[in-house]
């Protein structure tokens, strides 16, 4: 057990950390090459603008899962931050069932789309177009796990009257889970 949490905790930190990483560097090369060959060697290069975009899109998509995992999105709390905490909870949770819902709705048509773009391939690089959009269907089972995750937080913290968290941000969510209900269940 103990080597399957670490097997998911590294995979997600691949998707979600590293990939990501790694199309921002190559975004940042692109992008010096393009300046460079638009501006100074004066012969733009067409391959420069396909690679951005495709880096763009990973990173945003695959980068976006990560502030998700440590809770670091942006949010705009005016309102938030004036209720009361079971108000809050309670908002949390409506604004998590419809998020959940919705990323739930989405998951068969991303795959199909995804799939029915597999026949057209980039110009340039001849990448099929469902390799670069793949992220999305990931980022779609992101939210929905991140965000049942919160939902649970949320339910578990208006029936103790406290916060309540089953995920260190810090630390892999499953590992995290499992830890909590294993000494939950020596102690008793």
């Amino acid at each position: 057990m103990k080597t399957l949490k670490t097997i998911i905790k590294v995979l997600r930190d691949i998707i979600e950390v590293y990939i990501p990483m790694l199309a921002l560097l190559c975004l940042f090369i692109v992008f010096l090459t393009q300046v460079f060959f638009r501006y100074i060697v004066n012969d733009p290069q067409t391959w420069t603008m396909e690679a951005a975009l495709i880096c763009f899109v990973w990173l945003v998509l695959l980068g976006a899962s990560y502030a998700l995992r440590k809770n670091t999105h942006v949010t705009f709390k005016l309102v938030y931050d004036k209720l009361s905490h079971r108000n809050k909870h309670i908002l949390s949770i409506v604004g998590n069932l419809i998020l959940i819902f919705t990323f739930v709705v989405l998951i068969k048509p991303s795959y199909d789309y995804i799939q029915f773009m597999s026949f057209q391939s980039t110009y340039i690089f001849k990448i099929p177009f469902s390799i670069v959009y793949a992220p999305f269907l990931y980022f779609n089972l992101a939210v929905i796990f991140y965000q049942c995750v919160e939902l649970i937080e949320s339910v578990l913290s208006i029936r103790k009257g406290e916060d309540v968290y089953i995920m260190d941000r810090n630390s892999s969510a499953l590992e995290e889970f499992i830890a909590k209900h294993e000494k939950k269940g020596k102690t008793q």
